[in-house]
C-alpha cells in the first residue's frame, strides 16, 4: 500500500489564504490592490473583467465579447461551455461551410482564450510589474503548510505521498519550492523536466534523490509546450508572466489525457490513488463532465487490493462533497470519511488523523 494522496481543485486555489506570517516569521506579501480572485469554472469571465491593467484590456475585451457572442446574450457561459464551444466549432474549421466565432476562425478564439486563462490566474496570484530583487508571487499559507516538513510545523509530507492537481496554477509548485524537504522538479512532476533547478528548494542544490510526487493532470502554466511531443517539458522560470504556449488541456468534451506526457501522468494518478491508505480532496467538486476523472478515481479503487482507510473532503459544496464520497469511498464499514468545510478546518485538523 502507498502512502496518502492529497488532491487539488480549483476550489484549492480560490481558497487560498495570502495573509499571516512566513514561515520564520517574516510576514507574507499582501496582494496588490484590486487584484482579481482566481476564477471558477462557473465565474471565469466575470473574474477576468475585475483585471483593471490597461495593457491587457484588448485581450479581455476581445475574450468576454466571443463569450458573449456563444451565449447569445448578457449571461456568460462557463468556462467548460465556452471552450467546448469552440471545440465543436474547430470540427468545421475544414468544412464546405466554415463556421465563425464572432467573425473569428475557432482556432483562433480557442488561442487567445487560454492566453486570457493564464491572465487571469497570473493577475490574481503575480505582482504586476515586480521590480528587481521583489516577491513576485504571491504565496498560499495554506500550501506552505501542505508542502512544508512536520518539524517545522507543516503536513510533513514524504515521498511516498502524492499530489494530484487539476489547477494550472502554481501555488503548490512554489510551496514545494519554497519549503519542502521531500520535493524535486527533476522527478517529481511524473515526467521528465529540464531546468528543473528554479522549482526546487534552493535552486536544485540538494534535491532528494526520491521525490513525493505532484502530478498535474490537465498541465500547468509553468509547462511550456515544445513541438517535439517526445521532449522533456521545459519548466518557464516565470510562470504566469511567460506564457508563451503553455502546455494545458482545457476543459473541453475531449480531453487529450492519451498524448504525452499526460498519458503517463495519468497513469501514474491511478496508480497513487489505488495504492493509497488515505486521500484528501480539497476543493475539486467532480463535476459530472469530466468523465476522464471519474473514471480514473473508480478504475483505481475498484483495482485496489485494500480498502482506503481515510477520506477527508474539504468542500462547503454539500453536492459537490456527495460525489466525491460516492465516487471514492469503498463502501460500509470500510472507509472512515471525514467531511471539512474549509482549508483552515484541514489545517487545524490534527496530521495523525489522516497521514498514512
Amino acid at each position: 500500500m502507498g502512502g496518502t494522496v492529497i488532491v487539488l481543485g480549483a476550489g484549492a486555489t480560490r481558497g487560498a489564504d495570502f495573509r499571516g506570517p512566513h514561515q520564520n516569521g517574516r510576514p507574507l506579501p499582501a496582494r496588490h490592490a484590486g487584484a482579481p480572485l482566481p476564477a471558477l469554472d462557473g465565474d471565469f469571465f466575470d473574474r477576468l473583467q475585475e483585471i483593471g491593467e490597461p495593457d491587457h484590456r484588448q485581450l479581455v475585451d476581445t475574450v468576454t465579447a466571443d463569450a458573449r457572442w456563444v451565449a447569445k446574450g448578457s449571461v456568460y457561459p462557463t468556462l467548460e461551455e465556452m471552450f467546448t464551444f469552440v471545440e465543436a466549432a474547430q470540427a468545421l474549421e475544414g468544412a464546405p461551410t466554415k463556421f465563425l466565432i464572432n467573425e473569428t476562425k475557432p482556432s483562433r478564439v480557442r488561442s487567445r482564450l487560454l492566453a486570457a486563462v493564464a491572465l487571469q490566474l497570473g493577475s490574481a496570484l503575480c505582482r504586476p510589474n515586480p521590480g528587481k530583487g521583489n516577491d513576485a508571487f504571491y504565496h498560499c499559507k495554506n500550501h506552505l503548510w501542505l508542502a512544508k516538513p512536520s518539524k517545522h510545523g507543516g503536513a510533513g509530507l514524504a515521498a511516498a505521498d502524492t499530489i494530484i492537481s487539476f489547477n494550472y496554477d502554481c501555488l503548490i509548485d512554489y510551496a514545494l519550492a519554497r519549503v519542502s524537504q521531500a520535493w524535486s522538479a527533476k522527478q517529481g512532476y511524473g515526467t521528465d523536466t529540464e531546468e528543473w533547478e528554479r522549482w526546487t528548494p534552493g535552486e536544485g542544490r540538494d534535491a532528494p534523490t526520491n521525490s513525493l510526487k505532484l502530478l498535474k493532470l490537465h498541465g500547468s502554466l509553468n509547462w511550456l509546450d515544445r513541438k517535439d511531443k517526445k521532449a522533456p517539458i521545459r519548466l518557464s522560470h516565470h510562470n504566469y508572466s511567460d506564457v508563451r504556449r503553455p502546455k494545458l488541456i482545457p476543459p473541453e468534451w475531449n480531453k487529450q489525457t492519451d498524448d504525452q506526457p499526460f498519458k503517463r501522468i495519468w497513469h501514474q494518478a491511478l496508480q497513487a490513488i489505488r495504492d493509497a491508505r488515505s486521500m484528501v480532496v480539497i476543493g475539486y467538486s467532480m463535476p459530472t463532465t469530466d468523465l476522464s476523472a471519474q473514471v480514473m478515481f473508480r478504475a483505481a479503487r475498484q483495482a485496489a487490493s485494500g480498502c482506503l482507510e481515510m477520506l477527508v473532503v474539504v468542500n462547503p459544496d454539500d453536492s459537490a462533497a456527495q460525489r466525491i464520497v460516492r465516487t471514492i469511498d469503498d463502501g460500509p464499514g470500510g472507509t472512515a470519511v471525514i467531511r471539512l468545510k474549509h482549508w483552515k478546518d484541514f489545517v487545524e485538523l490534527p496530521t495523525g488523523i489522516w497521514r498514512r
